[in-house]
């Protein structure tokens, strides 16, 4: 795979990452920390596989654009 691959799959997870509603002891809270969880969990699949498939693939930095920390190319975004 390419950057430009690893950058289609960051921006559909990045797409679908769930919102966690105010803290409270609410069975939605409850439901949204466990999608927040997989969501997590299915990050780090795919970015294992992304390692695994290319030497180069810089897991942290993906990371860090997923969650909005970098752009994609390893800028860091301030705010």
């Amino acid at each position: 795979m390419t950057k430009k691959h690893f950058i289609a799959l960051a921006d559909a997870l990045k797409a679908i990452k769930p919102t966690l509603p105010p803290e409270s002891q609410s069975l939605s809270y409850v439901m949204a920390v466990g999608r927040d969880a997989q969501w997590q969990a299915t990050v780090d699949a795919i970015g294992s596989l992304c390692a695994q498939d290319n030497p180069s693939f810089d897991r942290q930095l993906w990371i860090g654009y997923i969650n909005g920390t970098n752009t994609a190319n390893g800028k860091a975004i301030t705010k």
